[in-house]
């Protein structure tokens, strides 16, 4: 009986536990200082949730972190100091999962927070400046010779140094020719005041940004024409060429805000485009894109002479954005114009708010939509609130497509146009044309299609409020208690 009583102290003493249950630690049994648990085996606990270390955790690659902090512990995304997976898009641990930035102090001293989530590290970043820009190799990284002009800085982005921030608002202007993008490339226009960064030319005839065939973010800031340009759209979008716009503003445009050849790809979520195709002789939309494909979501487009927007094959995803006072008796473009033969599953028209539109006689100046051919054609515009274009005097859409659970001031239901559970009642703006957000008492309350997606693009509406069903139609979601 003293034999075994000294084997056990000896136990424990050598495997640095200080109660004799205590002999299973982290690198094994009895070896000493490694720390000691208090539980069975990992065999015995519940898998992928209760813990006493990472090893326990090691069944499943979303939670492969022993949160000790935890009573009971648990398996978990991150800790505050354990961050295997978050990376990327996700680089922050928030409440044991990873998560993206909101903001640039998340990105510590000197770092960006990118729209994607992701932050940019100090030596990633390339600073210019409006008026103390230089023409000079290496500028804007630390240890360089301090901010260069935006020209400078397009030509200085490589597959690493590839964010390029706009230290002031400028305007920055490119000289005699445009801004040219070769590379890809984020682009921070949020500047130090309202309406971020502007990019302006003085004279030139072409794009005031042109994008090649590379990747471009560009979030915040503003693109803006001047009155002695002929001839020139904001932005030109190459074949094979990608753009994400986020939080941009496009106004005062000869021609057209955005003009996207075959093959580019736009991306484009809080865009304000307005009063763009000032030129006239042709009017020409706000947005134009031939053979291209675009996700449009929470934009607004506002007194565009030529329209809003025309889509000419390709395919596209258009939710939740406002249309109001776009057109002009002598364009043939309203609210949307939609000519393709692609009859993609993905194309979408959906609560979208689209009212005091004009275009010449004969055209439809609410949504002008042919997609696909024959029996493809479906029903791909629901949710939308088509009012009081034209004046209400003559019919809001035209086209092969359908139109369902939307509000349209003149309808021939049961035309060809009508898809179903359509309304044509007064929608009950807060005002007309200049704030198309619906009253308390609207019609459109709660009148969606029930079975709508509400997620992806259409998860929140224009102000960020989250549609929950029964949704209401339009881009405007009245909170709900």
């Amino acid at each position: 009986m003293i034999r075994l009583a000294l084997v056990i102290a000896s136990l424990v003493v050598f495997s640095g536990c200080e109660k004799t249950n205590l002999l299973y630690c982290e690198n094994g049994p009895n070896l000493k200082g490694t720390g000691c648990i208090d539980a069975p085996p990992a065999s015995t606990l519940p898998p992928h949730e209760q813990c006493n270390r990472n090893n326990d955790c090691s069944g499943t690659s979303s939670t492969p972190i022993c949160d000790t902090t935890q009573s009971p512990h648990m398996c978990v995304q991150c800790t505050d100091t354990e961050k295997t997976l978050c990376a990327g898009t996700t680089p922050l641990c928030k409440s044991n999962s990873c998560a993206g930035c909101v903001n640039d102090s998340e990105c510590g001293t000197g770092g960006l927070c990118l729209p994607d989530g992701t932050c940019a590290a100090p030596t990633n970043i390339i600073h210019a400046a409006s008026m103390a820009g230089m023409n000079v190799s290496g500028c804007g990284v630390p240890g360089g010779p301090g901010a260069c002009t935006l020209k400078r800085a397009l030509t200085e982005v490589t597959g690493t140094k590839n964010v390029i921030k706009l230290d002031d608002n400028g305007p920055y202007n490119p000289g005699m020719a445009n801004f040219v993008v070769n590379s890809d490339v984020t682009i921070d226009a949020r500047g130090i005041a309202p309406g971020g960064a502007v990019l302006q030319p003085t004279k030139n005839d072409t794009p005031i940004l042109m994008i090649n065939s590379n990747l471009v973010t560009i979030f915040g800031g503003t693109i803006r024409g001047a009155t002695n340009v002929m001839n020139n759209d904001g932005i030109f979008c190459g074949q094979n060429a990608t753009l994400i716009a986020d939080g941009i503003i496009i106004d005062t445009i000869d021609k057209s805000a955005i003009n996207a050849s075959s093959g580019c790809k736009l991306a484009l979520t809080h865009v304000n485009i307005n009063n763009t195709s000032i030129k006239g002789s042709p009017f020409l939309p706000a947005i134009l894109t031939a053979g291209a494909s675009i996700t449009l979501s929470r934009s607004v487009f506002f007194s565009n002479k030529g329209g809003g927007i025309k889509v000419t094959n390709g395919t596209f995803v258009i939710v939740g954005n406002s249309f109001a006072a776009n057109g002009d008796v002598g364009s043939s473009v309203g609210g949307v114009s939609i000519n393709t033969t692609t009859s993609d599953p993905m194309n979408r028209i959906e609560f979208n708010t689209i009212s005091s539109n004009a275009t010449m006689s004969g055209k439809a100046p609410g949504v002008d939509c042919t997609v696909g051919t024959g029996s493809s054609t479906i029903a791909i515009a629901r949710n939308n609130i088509i009012w009081d274009n034209n004046g209400n005097m003559e019919p809001q859409v035209a086209g092969t497509c359908k139109h369902a659970y939307s509000d349209i001031g003149i309808l021939t239901f049961g035309g060809e146009s009508d898809g179903g559970n359509n309304l044509s009642e007064p929608p009950m703006f807060i005002e007309a044309i200049y704030n198309l957000h619906l009253q308390s008492t609207s019609p459109m309350i709660g009148r969606a299609d029930p079975n709508a997606k509400l997620d992806g693009v259409a998860a929140q509406d224009f102000d960020g409020n989250a549609r929950i069903k029964p949704a209401d139609i339009g881009y405007d979601q009245l909170p709900r208690p």
